[in-house]
């Protein structure tokens, strides 16, 4: 986290992350763009089993989810997205606290 100088109006840097699923959308604050992937990598982990198996396009290309999630966790993050059927989607992004 970082923090402004003694007096001045900046704040601490925060990460806000938003999930938009189709029962409404999810909203926390971390103290890291890191922290806020390894939280989006549980959401991701949880419904994995949606889009295991499903093919989607990038670019044109046809690809297909595999059944097993990517051990790295911003490449899990991709496919799901790339491939959720739902029009889920995400945001990060980086706040300044004041």
């Amino acid at each position: 986290m970082t923090t402004g100088e003694p007096g001045s109006t900046t704040g601490p840097t925060v990460w806000l992350l938003k999930i938009g699923h189709r029962h409404g959308e999810d909203t926390s604050v971390h103290s890291s763009d890191d922290s806020a992937l390894q939280d989006l990598a549980g959401f991701v982990t949880q419904y994995w089993n949606e889009v295991a198996g499903r093919t989607y396009l990038v670019d044109d290309e046809e690809c297909t989810v595999p059944v097993e999630m990517p051990d790295d966790p911003a490449e899990a993050v991709r496919i799901y997205f790339a491939a959720h059927p739902g029009g889920e989607w995400f945001t990060l992004d980086e706040t300044v606290v004041t």
